[in-house]
């Protein structure tokens, strides 16, 4: 999410809520799928504000 802002449009509350309580700044979210379904998800955390991309 690259901001509070996308993280409460696109999360329920409680995960905003969870966040908001563990103190984290920034937060990458990769969806793990399976052959079927979606499994999961994978979430990358920090509290200092990080910039997050692809090289």
């Amino acid at each position: 999410m690259p901001d509070r802002e996308a993280l409460v449009a696109g999360y329920s509350p409680e995960a905003v809520g969870f966040l908001d309580r563990m103190g984290f700044t920034t937060t990458l979210c990769m969806p793990l799928r399976g052959s079927r379904a979606l499994l999961g998800v994978l979430a990358f955390c920090w509290t200092k504000r990080h910039k997050v991309g692809v090289t």
